[in-house]
């Protein structure tokens, strides 16, 4: 295509047809773009093929003009928002992950040139893999000074417990990820190798995705190799590791957790391969086999595709101070029970010396030279090389040997002051082994979008590569580009602001046209339909979100109920009776003392309006109640990142309005309960109802739905029995007053008035919020809709005599067997002891359900 578009070579400047303007454009597209002086392009700078790749994609970029450009950016944009894509940066103390950058510009490679990069990681990831082999075995290459001691003795992420524990077929590496960049001769350098749990594959799946969906008319016209084939092969490499059940293996991604920087990515690939996330705490070790606790049970884990750093995966022999791991993991890796992928202990070749070495280890045991250099690199814990370091520093990156708390990121001399750079001689002198000066790479400049102007930025391009089992290594055609926050900086890193790349491999006859029909999207299980392992600490979690979801919910029905009460003119005495409405969340959450206190003494002085307000207020914002408003919030955003992965797409946009919602009353703790008040509350109550709608249209009923479900029901009935069992318990002065309150507390109201038509009653009111089971809120409701998931959960196979099942049963049985007649009944004295009964029992067979529930899913054990 490239081709056809430029002057053939027996036509004439005279004879050649006029151009259009659109050959015109495709031909100078984007005319300011200029690079700077000093670097090598990669659209003006590269060999005529490419650059006319090149030239063809961006004039048809710019054939979009303005409009038609902000509309494709629009819409990965918009697909990065409906995927919820993040890159969490926490070291900014901002908690809130960060929406994925992306520009829509690609990084274009030909073939050939892939093909031959392909050859040199190949050889680069085989050099490692001896290494550490070398390393973690017989050690020839430190006994035989080929590699210092120091780097690997003294080295945090060198495993002791993993020495002579060569994994299967001798391969540590398993998904080699490295960065490399260009120098000003068009030369790539390797500049780092990610070799302990290489992170980026997921957003590299999921930046093709985006480019597919913003510029398909453009994608279909380039002939780029898809990802899907290597996707497919990497999987079936990670299966063929499995020691034990080969035919049908369970694989595990294991993450650190949501608050991870890059577990969106996590989440993702685990989707796109069809496997379980899982945590440290999913898994357990027995008889030094490795196992998930399920709601199912426990389940054999094979292989461990793990994003958690070896240091921490098992505190039994390796950092004790490790919550992330798991007790006995390396035992049982030690005993072939299981796969780690990569093997333990491969980040000991992360450190930035080991490039020094290379060049001379790859002579030794390869007896070549490496196809890909490694930007040059000084060991200060050799003398020659510290003294060229030193006499130097204005012209090099000084960078740690090892990452510790104190040294994390690179010095980069020319940025420092005279006085900066004497204390960094003296800090070099002193511990010289510390300290790795390497050359300050010129990197090539790939042309960005930046304010709809195409902009040169420097880049960084992370290759894969992976090695299967008894087959030779195969490389990514694509992976993670990584570009400049700006054209004036050379720092490129997305925590200070840079944006990725989708990286295209173009010109691939056997694949032409094949991009076009990626299906590496999310929830793409590639054609595999596996059994869905729920951990038991997602289920946890999911109920969990269901219990906070209705709570938060009736918090804030009921302050609004409050709130509106209390801006009308009321006497004391009708004041008084919202206090046995409000009782049942107020002792829910902690505040029942004053209230219990003052229903009790007749001769008070207490002011029942200002106990009122106060309550408002704890209900509100008191951070040390779990039942208060705001800490239900923060509680309901904790859980659901938990679980974002198990929650649908078209869910998630829903709950950054609830953050906003906590934010937005925190600010209001100072100011008086007012109109404003209410009308945040009501903004929540609209935000929750549609999170709940979401998950209602949009969650497969399997497991996860289940649980979900079954904390929802359990809370709503709880917190409707108290306040029905507060509020009716005694007969009160002004008790249809209190009725209109628990009604419009219920979203019963308009239901109430259409069937009865009567001015409101007691019978009425219990019949339509206790035993009505076409009521949505009431009681009844809640326990058909608690037997028909409690019949769904695992154990109704097996058990139906179960526990769980018999408690339920039991709090189904004791609405439905109710009469409204018997619990309406009045003594002499006023109270409803047979109302008073009802709910008591009710309450305690709720609780006792959500105590077994939880003892049989979520704290599963099994037998040593």
């Amino acid at each position: 295509m490239g081709v056809s578009m430029m002057k053939g070579p027996n036509v004439s400047p005279d004879t050649a047809p006029a151009k259009s303007p659109t050959e015109e454009r495709a031909l100078r597209p984007f005319k300011s773009y200029q690079p700077p002086g000093g670097f090598h392009d990669e659209w003006l700078s590269s060999t005529e093929s490419a650059s006319a790749h090149w030239t063809a994609t961006l004039g048809r970029i710019e054939g979009l003009g303005a409009e038609g450009l902000e509309q494709r950016i629009a819409l990965a944009e918009r697909a990065i928002r409906e995927h919820d894509i993040t890159y969490n940066v926490y070291s900014t103390g901002d908690e809130r992950p960060r929406l994925w950058s992306m520009d829509l510009v690609p990084l274009i490679v030909e073939r050939a040139e892939w093909a031959r990069l392909e050859r040199a990681i190949s050889q680069r990831m085989c050099l490692l893999n001896l290494i550490l082999q070398d390393i973690y075995g017989a050690q020839r290459l430190l006994k035989g000074g080929k590699y210092p001691t120091e780097l690997v003795f003294a080295n945090p992420s060198f495993l002791r417990a993993c020495h002579q524990l060569l994994p299967a077929n001798r391969r540590f590496l398993h998904l080699y990820a490295g960065d490399i960049a260009r120098s000003p001769d068009g030369a790539w350098w390797a500049l780092s190798d990610r070799l302990d749990a290489a992170s980026g594959l997921g957003y590299s799946l999921e930046n093709r995705s985006i480019s597919l969906r913003a510029m398909s008319d453009i994608v279909r016209t380039q002939n780029i190799s898809p990802l899907r084939p290597f996707v497919q092969r990497y999987f079936r490499a990670i299966e063929n590791l499995a020691p034990h059940n080969r035919d049908k293996p369970l694989v595990a991604l294991l993450t650190p957790g949501p608050y991870n920087e890059t577990y969106f990515e996590h989440v993702f690939l685990a989707r796109t391969l069809g496997i379980a996330v899982v945590q440290g705490e999913d898994l357990t070790v027995r008889q030094n086999r490795v196992f998930l606790k399920t709601t199912s049970g426990m389940e054999q884990v094979d292989v461990i595709i793990r994003r958690l750093d070896s240091e921490w995966l098992d505190p039994l022999e390796l950092r004790d101070d490790s919550l992330l791991g798991t007790p006995g993991l390396i035992n049982a890796v030690r005993q072939g029970n299981v796969t780690l992928v990569n093997a333990p202990g491969s980040g000991v070749l992360e450190t930035p010396a080991v490039m020094a070495f290379l060049p001379g280890i790859c002579r030794n045991l390869l007896g070549e030279d490496l196809l890909i250099p490694s930007v040059a690199t000084w060991w200060c814990g050799q003398k020659r090389e510290r003294e060229y370091v030193l006499e130097r520093l204005d012209q090099l990156v000084i960078k740690p040997t090892f990452r510790t708390r104190k040294f994390r990121r690179a010095i980069f001399g020319p940025s420092l002051t005279k006085a900066q750079k004497a204390e960094l001689r003296d800090r070099i002198r002193a511990r010289p082994e510390w300290f790795t000066g390497q050359e300050m790479v010129s990197q090539s400049t790939a042309p960005a979008l930046e304010d709809g102007q195409l902009t040169p930025k420097h880049f960084l391009w992370r290759v894969y590569m992976c090695l299967p089992p008894g087959d030779a290594p195969f490389m990514m055609p694509g992976g993670l580009g990584r570009v400049a926050p700006s054209k004036i900086t050379t720092e490129v890193s997305m925590q200070s602001g840079g944006s990725s790349k989708d990286v295209w491999v173009v010109g691939a006859p056997e694949d032409r046209g094949s991009a076009n029909e990626e299906t590496v999207t999310h929830g793409d299980p590639l054609s595999r339909r596996t059994p869905d392992h729920l951990p038991s600490r997602v289920a946890d979690n999911l109920f969990w979100m269901g219990r906070y979801l209705e709570r938060a919910d009736s918090v804030a029905r009921a302050l609004v109920v409050l709130l509106r009460a209390l801006q009308q003119s009321m006497a004391p005495d009708q004041i008084e009776s919202l206090i046995p409405f409000i009782s049942g969340i107020a002792r829910y959450a902690g505040f029942g003392d004053d209230l219990e206190a003052y229903s009790e003494t007749e001769d008070t002085d207490t002011d029942p309006l200002g106990l009122l307000e106060e309550l408002a207020r704890g209900l509100l914002w008191d951070r040390e109640s779990g039942a208060s408003l705001i800490q239900n919030l923060l509680s309901l955003e904790r859980t659901s990142q938990t679980v974002h992965e198990r929650i649908s797409g078209n869910v998630t946009p829903t709950l950054p309005g609830i953050q906003s919602m906590r934010e937005q009353i925190d600010q209001f703790e100072e100011q008086r309960l007012d109109q404003n008040t209410i009308d945040t509350l009501l903004e929540i109550i609209a935000s929750i109802s549609a999170l709940s709608g979401g998950i209602a249209e949009n969650t497969t009923r399997d497991q996860h739905w289940l649980f979900l479900e079954v904390g929802r029901r359990i809370e709503r009935a709880l917190i409707l029995a108290r306040v029905l069992r507060e509020g009716l318990s005694d007969h009160h002065e002004h008790e249809e007053f209190l009725l209109m309150q628990i009604l419009d507390f219920a979203d019963s109201t308009i239901t109430y008035r259409r069937r009865y038509l009567t001015s409101i009653w007691t019978e009425a009111a219990l019949d339509l919020l206790a035993l009505d089971a076409s009521n949505p809120r009431s009681l009844a409701y809640q326990a058909q809709r608690l037997r028909d998931a409690v019949e769904k959960l695992p154990h109704y196979r097996f058990d139906r005599r179960h526990p769980v099942d018999h408690k339920s049963l039991q709090v189904y049985s004791l609405i439905w067997l109710s009469s409204v007649s018997e619990l309406s009944e009045l003594n002499e004295d006023g109270t409803r002891p047979a109302l008073t009964e009802f709910f008591d029992r009710l309450i305690a067979d709720l609780e006792r359900l959500s105590d077994l529930v939880s003892e049989y899913y979520f704290s599963f054990t099994a037998s040593p």
